[in-house]
């Protein structure tokens, strides 16, 4: 998983909502499931078994891909894949991180983008259920604009039904293990969830849940922690120097954030003036440029700026794949394949 220095999702061409105050049609309200063998975009039957679909939680309608391992489907893990944000879809994680599916940005041409098979996918080995979270992203939704209100908390409550109802529908997988997982922003939501699960086992709940633990890729903790540890994370990998970390280290006393003297204030300053290069969401890859160069600051909407990442100039840029989403999500095809509820 890519290292990254800011822990907030940058997915957010990924994170399509639907609107505010979406209402339903009765027949779209209750859960459902589809399965798919094929895709627009995807050349020929999917190599791999995969099933959409909706699970109705009180208001909200959450969206999920549920992919089996191709490997031992009814031995190996299932693993809840909450992508983070908050707000951005689970496809990210389908498509970007680590789902089978990638799409093949540099011969891109326009029209319906093509996907790719990826063989060191997760579901090589484990069971994923990625899922769109909260109501609002993605393709979850909610019948009434009361159910787009949401917070950590009730995320998590309602994760738990989702889970819940979902091993209902699928209790061929309930004795599999199971383990929450995710990254960036539901790094907040993981080890809560897991906690909810975890205390639902121990009061004999009936839908016993095989919770074996949680994995966390690069999670936002705690954000004052996060930025602070930014400057050991730095010095650990070789990017300033021990003179110049030794003195921030010991004058700042590990608060980088809000500098307590002169001296503090004056080696962040010149920590950060020499990393001002460093691309800051994979450290290992040149800055993208998307943002602050002349071309994105002459851009006048959000259409320039989407013609722009469809061509080859920003092909350097991870980022420059993201806006492909968007056009593949938004295709009615796709969303027919997918049996996207229609709202209005």
């Amino acid at each position: 998983m890519a290292t990254r220095l800011a822990q907030c999702c940058l997915l957010l061409l990924l994170c399509f909502c639907s609107p505010a105050a979406a209402v339903v049609a009765p027949a779209a309200a209750m859960s459902s499931r589809k399965a798919v063998d094929r895709l627009p975009g995807f050349s020929g039957p999917l190599p791999f078994s995969l099933e959409t679909g909706y699970v109705a939680v009180g208001e909200a309608r959450f969206f999920y891909y549920f992919i089996q391992s191709e490997r031992s489907p009814e031995e190996d893990p299932v693993l809840l894949w909450l992508t983070g944000g908050p707000g951005c879809s689970a496809f990210s994680g389908l498509v970007y991180e680590i789902g089978p599916f990638f799409f093949d940005f540099h011969g891109y041409k326009g029209g319906l983008p093509t996907l790719l098979y990826k063989a060191d996918s997760w579901t090589k080995v484990s069971n994923v259920i990625f899922v769109d979270s909260p109501p609002g992203t993605g393709f979850s939704y909610a019948t009434t604009a009361q159910g787009f209100k949401s917070s950590d908390t009730i995320v998590v409550h309602q994760l738990y039904a989702f889970l819940q109802k979902w091993f209902d529908d699928h209790p061929q997988f309930s004795s599999n293990p199971l383990y929450i997982s995710g990254d960036s922003y539901s790094g907040i939501i993981i080890p809560t969830l897991t906690m909810e699960i975890a205390k639902g086992i121990e009061s004999s709940d009936k839908r016993r849940l095989n919770l074996k633990g949680y994995i966390a890729g690069n999670p936002l903790t705690d954000a004052p922690h996060d930025h602070n540890s930014r400057f050991p994370f730095l010095h650990g990998m070789g990017i300033i120097d021990d003179e110049l970390y030794e003195i921030a280290r010991k004058s700042c006393m590990g608060e980088y954030n809000n500098p307590l003297n002169s001296q503090c204030a004056n080696s962040v300053q010149a920590i950060w003036d020499c990393i001002r290069d460093v691309n800051d969401v994979h450290i290992l890859e040149p800055r993208c440029e998307e943002e602050g160069s002349p071309i994105s600051d002459n851009l006048a909407s959000q259409d320039r700026r989407s013609k722009l990442l469809e061509s080859a100039v920003w092909s350097i840029c991870r980022n420059a794949t993201y806006v492909l989403s968007k056009i593949w999500a938004n295709d009615e095809g796709v969303r027919e394949s997918l049996g996207i509820h229609k709202v209005r």
